[in-house]
């Protein structure tokens, strides 16, 4: 039932939305999902979203107007569903690129999006034994059956998804619990109602700060996924009007990078300490993929496969 009612309110909001879209110009609705993962999607009660998705999706807004564009909240399994079905023009910002995504979704030639190895998330008191030498092992954690995953329904779980997936379908026996998004998995963590998940490094650390719990929870490097940067696309469905929408985000992701506007805004999300391994991955994925796209060429391929 309490889907059903979910999916209700969801549809309401829309439409809603799209009545208030018509009413102010006649303009062709488009809808920018967002949920909480700070630092690209930050939310809070009363308050408008921010965040470095959100000041990208405005960007982009700007370079866009002949829509109506709507900022609405939803879960990333919702968001998921919609770019499935593509029964409403969605514009999700920052998405990941995975095999799966990749048949029925279209992404941007641009990266929007510049993150970093996903990590493993833990007590502090059970490092010394789940990642006695400083790093953790997916492989070993997730054939433990005596420890507990959590996980958001939706999100990609990039190079760790092989490890992890296993956990999500909850074959095999082993325990595995869903969270809301970042900040419910770490109330979980500190409850001991969890024992570990896997989270983007840029915004668990960022949470982490935010909410004083660096003495209590510790980040680790997995040890079958290297650091490296990660980046995210613009995405539509795969529909007619999902291209017709792609098309345009397209010529407007080329004039953020032309401006230097797009660098800007990332970099005012990147901590200090990340400054150089930003500049780096900005120039050798987003540089190039504008180069490329301004050339008639196709976007370059991930350097890694996000399974």
């Amino acid at each position: 039932m309490r889907n059903h009612l979910n999916g209700f309110f969801f549809v309401l909001a829309l439409l809603v939305g799209a009545a208030g879209g018509a009413r102010a110009g006649e303009k062709p609705v488009l809808y920018w999902p967002y949920f909480n993962f700070p630092p690209y999607f930050i939310t809070a009660p009363g308050a408008q979203p921010e965040g470095m998705g959100i000041d990208v999706a405005r960007a982009l807004q700007k370079e866009m107007p002949g829509y109506e564009h709507v900022f609405i909240h939803a879960s990333p399994q919702r968001i998921a569903e919609e770019l499935q079905t593509g029964r409403e023009p969605f514009a999700v910002s920052g998405l990941l690129k995975t095999p799966e995504r990749e048949g029925h979704i279209l992404y941007a030639d641009i990266p929007c999006r510049v993150t970093f190895t996903v990590m493993v998330v833990m007590r502090r008191e059970d490092l010394w034994r789940l990642a006695p030498n400083g790093n953790a092992s997916l492989a070993y954690l997730a054939a433990d059956k005596g420890l507990t995953f959590g996980y958001v329904p939706g999100l990609s779980y990039d190079l760790a998804r092989p490890f992890v997936a296993r956990l999500i379908s909850t074959a095999g026996g082993q325990r595995a619990t869903t969270a809301h998004d970042v900040g419910h998995l770490l109330d979980m963590l500190a409850e001991k109602r969890i024992d570990w998940f896997v989270h983007d490094s840029l915004s668990i650390r960022y949470v982490l700060d935010a909410r004083h719990m660096q003495e209590r929870i510790a980040v680790v490097n997995a040890e079958e996924c290297p650091p490296s940067p990660i980046f995210g696309y613009m995405a539509c469905a795969w529909t007619e009007e999902g291209a017709a929408i792609m098309a345009r985000i397209n010529g407007a992701m080329a004039r953020l990078v032309a401006s230097n506007r797009l660098c800007e805004t990332l970099r005012k999300w990147i901590p200090e300490q990340l400054d150089t391994v930003f500049e780096r991955a900005y120039a050798r994925r987003i540089l190039t993929a504008a180069h490329l796209a301004a050339d008639g060429g196709a976007c370059c391929r991930e350097e890694t496969a996000h399974p």
